[in-house]
């Protein structure tokens, strides 16, 4: 068996059979110093996190990307892959799921629910209005398929200036799922919101930076647009702006964070966690 130690702060490695893999995991606060091989989900690993592990040779994460681990050791990293992300729905469902609580004003039905007065929400049909996808990959396009099984026109950005002015112009909903890449920051600034429908609905479960965040601001302030989604975020009380949006979010219907849970749901968890576990155990043996 090989000794190992997992980080499972949030909980991204739910009922693994290690054993099956060969491997022994230690519990917290154990002594580490034999340790081989280290799990993590989204907590991060720096040089400070090595000196409590002299013989790692492995770390695993269950995400897609090691923007958490930090290192200068040159140790083998294992991190899901393409094809291990094929069948994973957990951030498509999520963004429809965003885009219907906007739609259907689903933050007022609970203010009805917890007041106890009965208010008459309007909410509108998503059934033929035009979905914007920016970013047509796996998740956008099964963010299309379902959108398109609901009724709604699709439209998907070809990567070029006059493609994004007109789905800004036309689009009822715009949705982000484009790669992780510098190219992509304040990919929605003050003018691009100005294109837009003010019945417009925006949904980013990209990264934060797509949007620029005082445009974001400003959009919402002066109703640009009806409403804005996010679910990855960077935003803490740490800076002004920052302070602001979240006060936004939380004092105002129109503005939805969801704390980087897109991908965070049990089935898909199991399923990430089984694949880097046994890449890592095929690679040590």
């Amino acid at each position: 068996m090989r000794v190992t130690y997992v980080f499972d702060e949030c909980n991204n490695y739910p009922e693994v059979d290690w054993s099956k893999y060969g491997f022994e995991p230690l519990k917290t606060g154990i002594y580490t110093g034999d340790v081989e091989c280290l799990f993590v989900g989204c907590e991060t690993v720096d040089d400070e996190t090595l000196k409590d592990f002299p013989k790692l040779k492995v770390i695993g994460t269950r995400t897609t990307n090691t923007e958490n681990i930090k290192i200068s050791k040159p140790l083998t990293i294992f991190k899901l892959e393409k094809e291990d992300v094929l069948d994973f729905t957990a951030t498509a469902e999520h963004t429809v799921f965003l885009m219907l609580s906007l739609a259907k004003k689903a933050h007022m039905f609970r203010q009805t629910v917890e007041s106890g007065k009965v208010v008459h929400v309007q909410g509108n049909d998503l059934r033929n209005k035009t979905i914007g996808i920016f970013g047509y990959g796996r998740i956008g396009k099964a963010v299309a398929h379902t959108a398109y099984a609901m009724g709604m026109k699709i439209q998907v950005y070809k990567r070029d200036q006059e493609s994004k002015d007109h789905m800004l112009k036309t689009c009822d909903v715009i949705s982000l799922h484009l790669p992780a890449r510098d190219e992509f920051k304040d990919f929605l600034s003050f003018e691009d919101f100005e294109k837009m429908k003010e019945s417009a609905i925006v949904i980013n479960t990209a990264r934060p930076y797509m949007i620029n965040h005082i445009a974001l601001l400003h959009a919402l302030e002066t109703r640009q647009v009806r409403g804005i989604a996010m679910d990855y975020t960077s935003y803490t009380d740490d800076s002004e702006i920052d302070k602001s949006i979240l006060d936004y979010a939380r004092t105002y219907g129109n503005f939805i964070v969801t704390p980087h849970v897109a991908g965070s749901t049990y089935e898909t968890k199991k399923l990430a966690a089984e694949r880097v576990v046994k890449r890592a155990s095929e690679y040590v043996g």
